[in-house]
């Protein structure tokens, strides 16, 4: 049965334009609802861990010349984080927490950046990433728990809404269904077409992941 689900390329494509539009519609979300807060909507972290993922993986894409779905998935994402960057930038001090760390924002904010920009270059390196799956499940878990410990650190929903909840947990639900279904065989080898020709079980890693990803999604 997995063999055979595998073998349908456009069943393969749609599911990965569902997770592809319901993140980009998480995106959006975040960006009106801090708008209308005066805040940043995602933890500072996981924007940095998001934007250079974005980065990292759209020179990769364009050093492969896959001017095919990557792209088009990858472009709107890096421009709407750019646009949470820019509200970070401007409200993110209110929500600073300590006197010194708002007074040296900008500077922590450079320096969160940075760091993060570095680790995950580095893991993408070291884990031979290529394709970054394992990078996208691992932050993304992260970004899970820091929206769940936002929520409680503000005691309210300023900068979080339920829709943005709902559009997170179906993007990252799709995303494993592909993970599932059309893993490649390698995940260090994977540029000559969008989803690989041969089926293989998913990664134990990327399924340990996701369990903790969608029971904090459901929180």
């Amino acid at each position: 049965m997995f063999v055979a689900i595998h073998e349908n390329h456009t069943l393969g494509l749609i599911v990965a334009g569902l997770s592809s539009l319901f993140w980009t519609l998480a995106y959006a979300l975040v960006i009106l609802r801090g708008a209308r807060d005066r805040t940043c909507g995602m933890p500072v972290v996981a924007l940095a861990a998001n934007l250079s993922w974005e980065v990292i993986f759209l020179v990769v894409t364009l050093s492969h010349g896959a001017y095919d779905e990557r792209l088009a998935m990858l472009l709107p994402w890096t421009v709407l984080d750019l646009v949470i960057v820019s509200q970070c930038v401007r409200h993110g001090r209110r929500d600073a927490g300590n006197p010194l760390i708002a007074r040296h924002f900008h500077a922590c904010l450079a320096g969160i950046f940075a760091l993060t920009a570095a680790v995950l270059f580095a893991f993408v390196r070291e884990m031979r990433d290529a394709i970054g799956w394992y990078a996208a499940f691992g932050q993304n878990l992260m970004m899970s728990i820091l929206f769940v410990t936002t929520l409680l650190r503000r005691e309210s929903l300023r900068g979080q809404s339920i829709y943005i909840g709902l559009a997170r947990l179906l993007g990252t639900v799709f995303a494993f269904v592909l993970a599932v279904f059309w893993s490649p065989p390698s995940l260090h080898e994977h540029w000559a077409e969008l989803l690989p020709r041969r089926y293989t079980p998913v990664s134990p890693l990327i399924v340990v992941l996701y369990v903790g990803i969608f029971a904090f999604d459901v929180l």
